[in-house]
């Protein structure tokens, strides 16, 4: 009943829900309330299916995106297809895989996906290919850094002076029905327009911006490429 009652609440606030740790649904990690170590614990199966099917019937069909990150991704692939729900694609967390150098990322073929450059959770796309070791958030040695750097930039047959802007011409142009791109990635910003590091409580969501550092260049730049991938609407 809670879920039913938020999710009716939420759409008459807006248009598009997106359910964080959707992964969930389908599988999650259960640790015992005694103990303080998260790795003592063990997979338990979601309410997935029955849930969502639950909600639906109450409130009709919504449009919903799964953000589907994580161990349990496949697992949560079962259940979003069955309701057509769209998963994410992190561009900044495509570029690990030595054969994703020299073929297109797969799921940038896909229509029912929503593509992003990054989110609210990771830095701005200028930093993360640049990010060194020892990072506050970066779990990454520096020669995998530098490797997925390469990678990127043979991906993108660019020198990455404008690696913002690759990334951003990269979503627009796949085949996904919705791409989302932060603001301070439009803007060409570095890491002190981060808006969030998970795991911490203190400085995040603080980031604003000023009217006039949106130029008119950078709006004509974003409108032509808006209706050079055929998505300008109206």
């Amino acid at each position: 009943q809670w879920w039913i009652d938020r999710s009716r609440y939420l759409f008459n606030l807006v248009d598009i829900v997106r359910i964080d740790h959707f992964n969930g649904f389908a599988k999650y990690w259960e640790i015992p309330v005694e103990q303080n170590n998260d790795s003592i614990g063990k997979w338990v199966k979601g309410p997935g299916e029955k849930l969502l099917l639950t909600v639906k019937k109450s409130i009709g069909s919504k449009p919903i995106i799964a953000e589907d990150l994580g161990e349990a991704t496949k697992d949560a692939k079962i259940i979003r297809d069955r309701f057509a729900i769209p998963g994410m694609k992190i561009l900044q967390m495509s570029f690990g895989k030595e054969e994703q150098s020299n073929s297109l990322i797969p799921e940038l073929n896909q229509k029912n996906i929503v593509v992003y450059t990054g989110t609210h959770d990771d830095d701005t796309t200028i930093r993360c290919l640049q990010t060194p070791s020892g990072a506050v958030d970066s779990t990454q040695v520096e020669a995998n850094i530098v490797k997925e750097r390469k990678q990127a930039l043979k991906f993108l047959e660019t020198d990455g002076s404008e690696i913002n802007w690759d990334f951003i011409s990269l979503a627009m142009n796949s085949k996904a029905n919705t791409v989302i791109i932060t603001l301070q990635d439009i803007l060409g910003l570095g890491t002190n327009a981060r808006m969030n590091i998970p795991g911490t409580v203190e400085n995040n969501w603080e980031w604003r911006f000023k009217k006039n550092k949106l130029t008119s260049n950078i709006i004509e730049r974003m409108r032509t490429l808006t209706e050079e991938s055929k998505r300008m609407k109206g």
